[in-house]
């Protein structure tokens, strides 16, 4: 089942492309006058991708570290949150 896995295996790693782009996206969105000392991450997606969510969730406290940050998830993501 070697083509199964490397399905499973391009799948994952286009996910993984996902997330990290949308990092950078919102890295490059920033705005210097931003006066607000909160940042709202909203994850809606299911647990699976939520799961790999959670690996590059860090990088928004690198990116904010003076901000509060809230995350806004489905009720079944709250725990793994």
């Amino acid at each position: 089942s070697g083509e199964s896995d490397m399905g499973a295996l391009i799948r994952w790693f286009r996910l993984w492309i996902s997330q990290f782009q949308d990092s950078r996206l919102l890295r490059d969105d920033l705005r210097s006058d931003d006066k607000t000392g909160t940042v709202l991450v909203m994850k809606m997606d299911a647990i699976g991708d939520f799961l790999i969510f959670l690996d590059s969730a860090r990088k928004y406290r690198n990116l904010f570290p003076e901000k509060r940050l809230v995350l806004l998830c489905r009720k079944f993501c709250v725990d793994l949150a």
